[in-house]
């Protein structure tokens, strides 16, 4: 039967995971997925394939996919060590790697760092440098000339200048968008949810529609102006309403005169 877990790791992230295991002690298999995938990408396998009779399986979402989702740092070193905190939740001191593609960088980045926890290496598609071909052997040689510009794009994605541009696709105002990020952002970066209050002013005369105050929080409530004004309004109502009882009743009685 397999279970899924969740493992907290030092640096904080949230680690997402299944296991297949037994209560008898088995070899542990260590399935990795590739670039653009998840732990479902061994759904199939693992219903399928006989070898749960004879070993425990352990599938997982990479740092930075699916469930293990993150904003720390993400490298090989990262995913190697996350993979033997694992293997330590599971108390398995060497395990067999699979890996898809991705995956299979990682496994043998982590048969480099950590042989003793190594038990073998199964390589699906591996991306190591020899085997690239087409676009991707070359942004690989183009690497260290692309490596010149991350501290560009980075002072760019400090800036903010992308959310910017998302935010302005919406708002259509340089004045809403400078405020909400210069104003507004820190006001509400700590701030986990809950950000307005709703202030409930009683019913408009004439149409009775609910009136009320829609705030942001962290400001100070303006609700003595707002009932003042609205106070106002509902004066200036009554006012226009009891004028047009008069003309009515007026133009009655000068119709009863009549005839």
């Amino acid at each position: 039967m397999e279970t899924a877990h969740t493992l907290r790791t030092h640096d904080g992230v949230t680690l997402a995971y299944r296991a297949s295991r037994v209560a008898a002690p088995r070899g542990m298999l260590v399935l990795l997925h590739g670039l653009a995938s998840n732990l479902s990408r061994w759904s199939e396998f693992i219903a399928t394939t006989r070898l749960a009779q004879s070993w425990d399986m352990v599938r997982l979402d990479l740092r930075g996919h699916a469930g293990s989702l993150c904003r720390s740092r993400i490298g090989m070193d990262e995913w190697c060590s996350d993979v033997a905190a694992i293997l330590r939740a599971e108390g398995a001191p060497r395990a067999l790697l699979v890996g898809h593609c991705l995956g299979a960088n990682v496994a043998l980045w982590f048969a480099q760092r950590m042989p003793q926890a190594t038990k073998g290496l199964v390589l699906i598609e591996p991306m190591f440098r020899e085997a690239l071909r087409g676009s991707l052997a070359t942004v690989a040689a183009l690497r260290p000339a692309l490596a010149l510009l991350v501290p560009a794009l980075r002072a760019l994605a400090a800036l903010g200048v992308h959310r910017r541009r998302l935010a302005f696709s919406r708002l259509r105002d340089d004045v809403a968008v400078g405020r909400l990020f210069t104003e507004l952002g820190p006001r509400f970066q700590k701030r986990p949810g809950g950000y307005l209050r709703i202030l409930k002013l009683g019913f408009r005369v004439g149409d009775s529609a609910p009136m009320a105050i829609v705030q942001l929080l962290d400001k100070p409530a303006t609700v003595p102006e707002a009932k003042a004004a609205a106070e106002a309004d509902m004066a200036d109502a009554k006012a226009s309403a009891k004028k047009k009882s008069k003309a009515k009743k007026k133009t009655k009685k000068v119709a009863a005169n009549a005839e």
